[in-house]
């Protein structure tokens, strides 16, 4: 046996930076590292993720807000849907990992071919008269390129027989090629940078539905990509927060004919979209100050399994930061 001469290095000094670490395993398993372990080693009897990274995807257009992993049911099938989903303050993506590329799902995407390039004035040009869709500000995927794939942030944009978009960032190659793809992007986000989502399955569907508390909420079943959600709800427009509690979907901070933010509205037992019928209903929550921020459902009380309106804890969160809670605000 070799005689120790104070340089000894541990077998994981040098971390892999991305995949999977190879290296052969011990003789045993405490304490050794293996391929076959799915990128985890046992230490003192404990499983743990080795260290490392890999980055994931491309650029983004907006601020991620929220990474979720929603548990929809396909309803024609009874398969899990599980893919983890990045929801930004402008678009929507879900995460393919057989190409370790998130893939755009916001509504009403529409590609426009890249026809000149000029890398000095920081100007792409695509044809048509596309102004209207292109305010100072809005940040706009480059796509398909040989070498300008990212997001941009739009400086001018003025049409005289082509629509040529001034950017801010530097455009680093000279190819004419890729797309500029503009889509139903949300515009409208507070400057708090706000989103809550729900996994609503009720009888008929199962989806999540997301909401900025300003803009229409929209909606995801696992296929193609999201759009607008329309509840039967007079006049609707937009809620701050969406939750399912008691086999129904709250809402709270809610934007009709009017703004009530202390008006929390329960669907129907078993159509999530129903608001007006049914088991629905509504109150104004009176001990609230200021808005509805977050609605959470902690549980039921233990009694007969068969009941179906249970005792329930409601927990609202306002824009003054005062905790509200109610036993049985809604009826139920």
């Amino acid at each position: 046996m070799p005689k120790f001469d104070g340089q000894y290095t541990p077998v994981d000094a040098q971390v892999p930076f991305q995949g999977l670490y190879t290296s052969l395993p011990g003789n045993r398993l405490a304490g050794s590292f293996s391929p076959d372990l799915n990128n985890v080693y046992i230490r003192d009897g404990e499983v743990r993720r080795r260290a490392g990274y890999l980055q994931l995807g491309q650029a983004l257009v907006g601020e991620v807000l929220a990474i979720v992993e929603p548990n929809l049911i396909d309803k024609s099938t009874g398969a899990f849907i599980n893919p983890m989903l990045v929801l930004t303050n402008r678009r929507q993506y879900k995460y393919d990992d057989a190409t370790n590329l998130f893939v755009d799902i916001t509504p009403d995407q529409v590609d426009h071919a890249i026809t000149a390039v000029n890398t000095s004035t920081k100007t792409f040009t695509i044809a048509g008269d596309q102004t209207a869709n292109l305010p100072v500000g809005r940040p706009i995927p480059v796509e398909n390129s040989t070498g300008n794939d990212g997001v941009y942030t739009v400086v001018s944009a003025t049409f005289t027989t082509s629509t040529a978009i001034v950017v801010s960032e530097t455009i680093p190659d000279a190819t004419v090629d890729g797309e500029i793809v503009l889509a139903d992007d949300w515009t409208l986000t507070p400057t708090d940078g706000y989103i809550d989502y729900a996994v609503a399955t009720d009888l008929t569907s199962s989806r999540i539905i997301i909401t900025n508390g300003v803009e229409r909420p929209r909606q995801w079943d696992g296929a193609d990509n999201f759009e607008d959600w329309f509840p039967t709800y007079t006049s609707f427009q937009t809620c701050k927060t969406l939750a399912v509690q008691n086999d129904a979907l709250f809402m709270g901070g809610i934007v009709a004919q009017t703004h009530e933010p202390s008006l929390i509205a329960w669907s129907d037992i078993s159509e999530f979209d129903e608001f007006e019928a049914g088991t629905s209903g509504v109150q104004i929550l009176t001990g609230v100050v200021k808005e509805i921020r977050k609605l959470e459902g902690f549980g039921r009380s233990p009694g007969n399994l068969l009941e179906r309106l249970y005792h329930y804890w409601c927990v609202y969160w306002t824009t003054s930061s005062v905790w509200f809670r109610d036993s049985n605000p809604c009826g139920y």
